[in-house]
């Protein structure tokens, strides 16, 4: 086996400011800063190449950390006033197994799991009206399979049907309140074929993703709220082709028809 570790590590600072009025007269304007800072590290260990299976396993950590220390208004050309501070704080935790065995010559069914905890920790502080303050704390935990099925036909094409058990972690929307939005969760089921050789590669798909709570970010007036839509489901299909119909010319297309419905969405 190989194992492998990828770390990424990205700090970013941001400085914005807006006049909401639209007009050039000082009527109100805001600037602010944002400091996002965020880590993840991942360790996988894979099976070496050969052989009727193969396999990979790993563990996972993720956090990020948004703040917003200063958000500064003025209105009516008056001084600035700090109007609040904010900092979000989400982290994650998985491990993961996946494998594929060739049951028989040419046949390979892949099994895969992902056991996973999400962290959403988040404060708000009010400036001008501390009673406004608040803060919330909320986790989540899941496990997520996904089977696959794949007919080799010939060494440069595959037919093939899967399913997918799919999760969004949850989050706390302070800036809007201490009430959790739940995880976004997905039963996504599919069945395509895909050709690869050197002179055409072509893949079509047909796809049916059924959605519990589906996180729907809208705007009310001028604040962004995120909140969860009950039920929703999109079904499709799509195709896309590649010829190199010499060395130097190249020719692509590809279509898609996509049907999206919200099921049910109360107070949508």
């Amino acid at each position: 086996a190989e194992l492998t570790s990828y770390t990424m590590y990205r700090d970013e600072e941001v400085d914005e400011d807006k006049a909401y009025d639209g007009t050039a007269l000082p009527v109100f304007s805001a600037s602010w800063r944002v400091l996002d800072e965020t880590y993840t590290q991942e360790f996988n260990l894979a099976s070496k190449p050969g052989g009727r299976l193969s396999w990979v396993t790993g563990l996972f950590f993720y956090r990020n950390q948004n703040e917003y220390p200063s958000f500064n208004q003025a209105v009516g050309g008056a001084p600035p006033v700090n109007a609040f501070t904010s900092k979000i704080t989400q982290s994650s935790v998985a491990a993961f197994a996946d494998a594929t065995y060739e049951i028989l010559d040419d046949l390979f069914l892949t099994a895969g799991v992902r056991a996973s905890w999400d962290e959403s920790d988040a404060s708000y502080l009010d400036r001008v009206d501390p009673a406004g303050s608040r803060r919330g704390k909320e986790s989540w935990t899941s496990v997520t399979p996904r089977l696959v099925l794949r007919y080799q036909l010939t060494p440069s094409s595959s037919v093939y049907g899967s399913y997918t058990k799919g999760y969004k972690a949850g989050l706390v929307p302070i800036l809007e309140s201490t009430t959790p939005v739940s995880p976004e969760k997905i039963d996504a089921f599919e069945v395509g074929y895909k050709l690869a050789s050197r002179r055409v590669s072509f893949d079509a798909a047909a796809f049916y993703y059924d959605y519990k709570d589906l996180q729907v970010a809208a705007y009310v007036g001028t604040i962004s709220l995120t909140r969860n839509a009950a039920e929703s489901t999109i079904y499709g299909v799509d195709a896309q082709l590649t010829a190199n119909v010499t060395d130097r010319f190249t020719v692509r297309a590809g279509a898609a028809y996509t049907h999206g419905r919200y099921d049910r969405f109360d107070g949508a």
